[in-house]
């Protein structure tokens, strides 16, 4: 009897295991909020100018999709909200069904930049991205930033109308530079690297201390130069983009 006993015994505990055991194996629950927002995006903070010869506007395209509309020639866009990314930025004449010239830029957060389009000496468009540093001026001073896009111009300074030594010099094509200078009222002169004559008059500016004035020079189809003033208080468009 106390076999039997033992034997029953044995049974109930191995088939209480058997029970058990998928429990024991089972994968936890999934306690995940299904609910929770999505993690929230940071953003640059991008504008644009349209340096183009193109007299139809032109449209802004941010990974195929458009963000800009219809800018005119010299205008200038307010800042908006890109998703800091690598982007494939597109420039086309408005109306066209495919892209006049793509740049593949990464944006970094909090970042600002200012995107500007433009035509080479051979006609066809480029379009060149810059970072727009937050630093201030130098305590008492005012900044001019020059931002070079006219093809075929060797490398621009900026001088005091009439003056023999130059605000800044050296700005090469494609590249832009800056330097901080005494405020007041000012008439600027933009001067090819080596030659005295001026290339191009920018009538007088009033330049007020902790502020930069940014200048974009670029070049008609005659391949004269022209300049678009940009101004560096402008607000930011309400939204982002992707």
């Amino acid at each position: 009897m106390r076999f039997k006993a033992f034997a029953t015994a044995r049974l109930v505990l191995a088939i209480t295991a058997i029970a058990v055991l998928p429990l024991a194996c089972s994968p936890a629950p999934d306690t995940t909020d299904k609910t929770a927002a999505p993690e929230a995006k940071e953003h640059a903070l991008v504008r644009f100018v349209n340096a183009t010869t193109f007299t139809q506007p032109v449209d802004i395209y941010l990974d195929e999709a458009k963000v800009i509309p219809e800018v005119n020639r010299d205008r200038v866009t307010d800042y908006s909200e890109w998703e800091a990314d690598r982007h494939e930025i597109g420039l086309r004449v408005a109306g066209s069904a495919a892209p006049s010239v793509t740049n593949s830029e990464s944006l970094n957060a909090r970042e600002r930049y200012t995107v500007v389009g433009f035509n080479k000496a051979d006609g066809t468009p480029g379009m060149a991205v810059f970072n727009d540093t937050a630093a201030q001026p130098d305590a008492g001073k005012a900044r001019i930033r020059l931002i070079h896009v006219a093809d075929g111009a060797e490398e621009l300074g900026v001088f005091a109308s009439g003056a023999k030594d130059s605000l800044l010099d050296g700005v090469n094509y494609n590249d832009d530079s800056s330097a901080d200078v005494d405020p007041g009222p000012r008439t600027l002169e933009i001067r090819k690297q080596g030659e005295k004559i001026v290339a191009l008059k920018i009538p007088e500016l009033s330049l007020e201390a902790g502020k930069t004035y940014t200048i974009v020079i670029a070049a008609d189809q005659d391949r004269k130069l022209r300049a678009i003033k940009l101004d560096d208080t402008l607000g930011v468009q309400q939204g982002s983009v992707r």
